[in-house]
Parts: structure tokens; sequence; C-alpha cells
């Protein structure tokens, strides 16, 4: 029988060996899928593409129900600063149409009568003392 000869090389450079010798560095999962980094620490700047203004999107128009969601609005009211949100118990950003006050009523509860609250003031009966 034969006798089997081994030969020795030096490792490769790009073997695991290698890999052993640097510092391992943690990069956070959210940096990975685009996040933003924390604030000590710096990405490359942002292209030049990045810095331009992007354009508006087109909308489609209001259908039929909508815009009978939008007079219902109007009419308790209020002045709807966003599209309905699609569902009656979502809130509606809106402004009230006679103090200007921010509100976000959903269309349920204006259907059932309520109002702001700066419209109406207190009610007299409820004094209390």
């Amino acid at each position: 029988m034969g006798r089997r000869t081994e030969t020795l090389t030096a490792p490769s450079q790009t073997g695991p060996e290698m890999h052993e010798k640097e510092p391992k560095r943690w990069i956070s999962l959210g940096l990975l899928i685009g996040g933003f980094p924390p604030s000590n620490e710096s990405l490359s700047p942002p292209s030049a593409a990045s810095s331009q203004p992007i354009p508006p999107v087109d909308r489609a128009p209001l259908t039929a129900e909508e815009r009978e969601h939008e007079e219902t609005m109007r009419a308790a009211g209020y002045e709807p600063k966003t599209r309905f949100p699609g569902a009656r118990s979502m809130p509606w950003p809106s402004e009230c149409s006679t103090c200007g006050a921010p509100r976000k009523p959903s269309l349920q509860d204006v259907e059932r009568g309520i109002r702001c609250q700066h419209v109406w003031g207190r009610r007299s009966g409820s004094s209390r003392g």
C-alpha cells in the first residue's frame, strides 16, 4: 500500500482566519432597511437626486359618496381638511367653521348631532356652586 502525502498551504487571506482579526461591528436592523442613523453617526451625504422636490401625487377625483360626506360635515359646521378617511367611525381632521378650532370628529358623530363645543358654549343650566 502506498503512502499518502499531504501538502500544507498557507491560509488564504479571504478565509475565516482573516475575518477573526477584524473587530466585529454591529449594524442596526433599522439602518439595514433604510432607517436613519443615530445623531452621533453619519452616513454618506444625500445624493443630488434626493434633494430635488417630490412631485405632487395626482389624486383621484372625489366620488359622489365622498362629496356627500363633505356636504354633511359642512352642514354641521366643519370644514374638512383632508379627504374622507374611509370609514364613518374614523376621526376626520376638520376645522370648526364658526370658531376656527381644529377638530377631529368622525362622520358618525356628526350624523348623531355632536358639534364643536366652542360653537355652542357651556350650557346655562350647568352652573356649579
